[in-house]
């Protein structure tokens, strides 16, 4: 029978495993042969690489808010320059000229869904896929995902305000995992038009 190796592969589980080692090498390693600078370093090694875990964690996360914090800060700017430009408009002494200096005139712009095609951007950001898109007139993009072993699209969510930042784990976790995205554009919450091109991406 095969022994399974002692070290944990996920990071959270190698994190609560150096935990107990942390605790338990001081009085177990001097009678196994090492000697207390050895254990300092030691013991320091494992201290330095927890703490540096638990910093990796709270800006992952620190990031993650700040994202989902900017979309609505967004939605709520959006929101208020819409309600002014509605109001401007509305007013007597409104000109296109004014319009043109604030920027809110526009362009004449024909869209046709059922002919439009996301075009979609991929980096990295905090070791997770960081997607960004245009929403070209529209009202967002729904999003399908497949990663690792997986081998059919699944949709993970829809995203009204970009970028939009994939931030679920890993399927093994301590392993680079090859990710794949598509989406459709949203019109209202129904999906039209054409799909995407995929783009690719390695988390490591």
């Amino acid at each position: 029978m095969a022994t399974k190796y002692y070290l944990p592969s996920r990071k959270d589980e190698f994190d609560t495993w150096e935990e107990i080692y942390y605790t338990n090498v001081e009085p177990e390693a001097p009678t196994l042969g090492f000697d207390a600078a050895e254990i300092i370093v030691l013991k320091t090694t494992v201290s330095d690489h927890r703490t540096g875990y638990s910093v990796m964690k709270a800006k992952k996360a620190e990031y993650e808010a700040s994202v989902e914090a900017n979309k609505a800060l967004e939605k709520a700017a959006r929101k208020a320059i819409r309600a002014a430009t509605n109001r401007m408009k509305a007013h007597p002494d409104y000109t296109t000229e004014k319009g043109d200096l604030l920027g809110i005139e526009g362009t004449d712009v024909t869209i046709d869904p059922h002919t439009m095609k996301p075009t979609l951007t991929i980096k990295l950001e905090v070791n997770q896929a960081l997607i960004g898109f245009k929403k070209e007139g529209l009202d967002g993009i729904s999003i399908y995902r497949k990663r690792g072993s997986e081998t059919t699209f699944t949709k993970i969510g829809v995203d009204r305000y970009p970028p939009y930042l994939d931030s679920e784990p890993k399927l093994v976790d301590g392993q680079p995992e090859a990710r794949e995205y598509k989406a459709f554009f949203l019109d209202g919450d129904d999906e039209v038009g054409m799909e995407s091109d995929i783009v690719k991406i390695i988390v490591p």
